[in-house]
């Protein structure tokens, strides 16, 4: 089964549109932290991440993207406004909640991303290669934290109280007709050559955690919260048997396909 509008509708993250420079940072040039930060989010622990969209004209204005929107200017359309993410053991359970007091769950695994339909709560199949520029993905890394490395050092700052190692990626500069290189890469502060750069993402990393903080770009910010106590869960039966009634349906086809061959 194909996965269903209400899905696509959670990847409305844009990670390379860009239009400010973010919050202020002390850039400190070829300075490397002696304890680097790792993707791997630590077994049986859960996650608060809250969404919070930008404003326009702040971030327009080049002002700290802490600022979310005033109460007037909240746009009125659903959004994802918080997700709820455990991890055990290479399976991941999300619950996406939005702004209109709906939410959704889900259950992500090695090749596997399944959905509850918030309506009949059926289990809808989603395709695992097709989950970037989603708000968080990974069973077992932050794989939105996998650009995250010493070449992209650039100081530290304060994040909400915590002090934090900040790592930034710019967008390539332009062709001569308008166009982006497709085969260049985000690059680094150093990369610039001392030239102004459009941001593309911002990540706040605890000095002392070692934890994400925080990830930022033009228009959103994701503030990752780990909760102080881990709930065990398991996938529902219901879920199981549709996992099982899949593998058995793939089995049968390549069966039939390989005697036809």
């Amino acid at each position: 089964m194909k996965i269903s509008l209400f899905i696509v509708s959670m990847v409305v993250m844009s990670a390379g549109s860009t239009f400010c420079q973010g919050p202020t940072v002390n850039i400190v040039p070829g300075i490397v932290q002696p304890h680097g930060f790792t993707n791997q989010i630590p077994d049986r622990s859960m996650w608060r991440i809250s969404v919070e969209r930008m404003s326009e004209k702040n971030s327009a204005s080049g002002k700290d993207l802490e600022t979310p929107y005033q109460e007037s200017e909240k746009p009125s359309r659903k959004r994802v406004e918080e997700i709820e993410v455990a991890y055990a053991s290479g399976l991941r359970r999300e619950i996406v909640r939005y702004s209109d007091k709906t939410e959704a769950i889900g259950y992500i695994g090695k090749g596997l991303v399944v959905y509850l339909d918030p309506a009949t709560g059926a289990p809808l199949f989603g395709d695992s290669e097709a989950r970037v520029g989603e708000y968080t993905f990974g069973s077992d890394r932050w794989e939105e934290f996998s650009w995250v490395s010493p070449k992209f050092f650039i100081g530290t700052n304060t994040y909400r109280g915590r002090q934090c190692d900040v790592y930034r990626q710019f967008a390539p500069p332009q062709l001569r007709d308008g166009e982006y290189d497709e085969d260049r890469q985000n690059l680094a502060h150093s990369e610039l050559n001392g030239n102004d750069g459009e941001i593309v993402n911002t990540a706040f990393i605890d000095v002392e955690t070692k934890l994400p903080l925080a990830l930022q770009n033009a228009t959103e910010a994701r503030i990752y919260q780990k909760l102080p106590s881990f709930k065990p869960f398991s996938m529902p039966p219901k879920v199981v048997e549709a996992i099982q009634q899949q593998a058995e349906a793939i089995k049968r086809r390549q069966q039939r396909f390989n005697i036809s061959r």
